[in-house]
C-alpha cells in the first residue's frame, strides 16, 4: 500500500516540500520519505522519527506541517503493527 498526500505519493511529497524547508524541518522530511520508502525505522537526534516529525511539525504550516503529521502517523503505525 502507498500511502499518498495530495492526491500524489507520500514520499514524493515531502521530498517536494522539504526543498521548500530549512533545518532540521528539511531533515526530517527527508529521513521520513526514506524511512516510509524503505519500511526501515529512523532516529533523529536520538528520538523515534515520528517523535520528532510530530515535534517539529508545530514549527512548520499549511501542506509542509499536514505533510509531516501524516508521516508521523504512518510511521508510528507501522511500529505497532505485529
Amino acid at each position: 500500500m502507498t500511502e499518498e498526500f495530495n492526491g500524489r505519493p507520500l514520499t514524493d511529497e515531502l521530498r517536494r516540500l522539504a526543498r521548500k524547508s530549512i533545518g532540521d524541518c528539511q531533515t526530517v522530511m527527508v529521513l521520513a520519505a526514506d524511512a516510509i520508502q524503505n519500511r526501515t525505522p529512523a532516529d533523529f537526534k536520538g528520538r523515534p522519527l515520528h517523535l520528532a516529525l510530530s515535534s517539529l511539525a508545530h514549527r512548520n504550516m499549511g501542506d509542509a506541517k499536514t505533510a509531516m503529521l501524516v508521516a508521523a502517523d504512518v510511521l508510528e503505525a507501522r511500529l505497532t503493527r505485529p
